[in-house]
């Protein structure tokens, strides 16, 4: 199986990557509160690509005077100043079939390697509390307790109990303990 990792390049890759987290995110999954938002019009995607199809996708949001989307859960304020270039990353889908291929952590390590090209110094993420694991692997340390996102709820939670945790890393990092 070979699997290519890109940024995506032109409006169809990005549609395609956002009609991707999606099929994943809202019809396989439940969470009917993920949609489209004021965010995708400055996200940049990478996409993984297997023959010629879009396999999984993630979004990338550099901080903008829209600011991020965690700002709207939790404060930033320590991690933004004049030598730190902030990005957030979320959405993270890759199709069911594919999960098990370390797709996903691969497309990661792609990035990781690429948000330094960028001029992103750290980035935050706001993982569902399942996946957290996976990212402190990477290297993401935890910013604080877990939160209630509800855009990450569905039918059948418990509302208001903590279902995320907001994490960061030094791009730095991420790209020592990834390249070893």
């Amino acid at each position: 199986m070979d699997v290519i990792y890109k940024i995506a390049e032109n409006n169809a890759e990005k549609d395609a990557a956002k009609n991707l987290i999606e099929q994943v995110f809202i019809q396989e999954l439940g969470y009917t509160k993920m949609l489209s938002d004021k965010f995708d019009s400055i996200a940049i995607f990478l996409v993984a690509t297997c023959n010629g199809h879009i396999i999984a996708a993630l979004r990338l949001i550099p901080d903008s005077e829209l600011e991020l989307p965690l700002d709207n859960h939790i404060d930033l304020t320590g991690l933004r100043n004049e030598s730190i270039k902030l990005a957030e990353l979320s959405r993270l889908a890759c199709l069911q079939d594919f999960r098990n291929n370390h797709v996903a952590i691969n497309g990661l390590r792609f990035l990781m390697i690429n948000l330094f090209d960028m001029g992103i110094s750290h980035v935050v993420i706001d993982s569902f509390l399942h996946s957290a694991r996976l990212y402190k692997r990477l290297g993401f340390k935890p910013l604080g307790k877990p939160i209630f996102d509800p855009t990450i709820y569905k039918e059948g939670d418990n509302p208001g109990v903590p279902n995320s945790l907001v994490m960061y890393a030094k791009v730095q990092d991420l790209n020592k303990k990834n390249n070893k």
